[in-house]
């Protein structure tokens, strides 16, 4: 709700028309709650404000007041000016449901959840990265430093003159050798 106020520092009450445009050039001041009474049934909030303003009408916005104020009881009341009206506006906002609150709350645990499912997966990739950089291979160790028994020595292969195509090879009319 934004409450408008008219504020005048002539002596007598000038000739003046408001439109829509006025109330968008109005000065927006903070009022901050300076005092709460609290009653059975109710609450009387004061707030107090500070601004410098020039000669003239000119048009005061207070910071958007709860939802739940009820605009016949808004009062104005200031010092070295007069004020000629205060209109009270109030703005809709989207009105929300209790199944939709439970709804979007199940929904945000539901995310928190994931994260948290999330979290712990990088934590762990963490820790498999970490201990995976922490190996590395040994130096090779040379023979005769080596446990065990040790290897035979590896001999070359031998062809032998069996199998297709061997009484060619053994005569020279191989692929490589007869041909020029």
């Amino acid at each position: 709700m934004h409450v408008f106020l008219w504020v005048l520092f002539a002596a007598t009450v000038p000739n003046v028309t408001a439109g829509p445009e006025l109330a968008e050039e109005a000065i927006l001041v903070e009022a901050p709650i300076a005092q709460v009474t609290v009653f059975s049934d109710r609450a009387r909030v004061r707030r107090r404000a500070s601004q410098s303003l020039k000669a003239g009408v000119q048009v005061l916005r207070l910071s958007d007041l709860p939802g739940g104020v009820m605009m016949n009881t808004v009062r104005v009341a200031c010092r070295g000016a007069q004020v000629l009206r205060i209109e009270t506006i109030p703005i809709e906002r989207e009105r929300i449901t209790i199944d939709q609150v439970d709804e979007l709350v199940a929904k945000l645990e539901l995310m928190t959840d994931k994260l948290s499912l999330l979290d712990a997966k990088v934590q762990v990739h963490g820790l498999e990265l970490g201990f995976l950089n922490s190996v590395m291979p040994a130096a090779p160790v040379q023979e005769k430093e080596r446990v065990g028994k040790a290897m035979p020595p590896v001999k070359p292969k031998q062809r032998h003159a069996s199998g297709p195509g061997a009484g060619k090879r053994a005569r020279g009319q191989g692929h490589a050798a007869g041909q020029a």
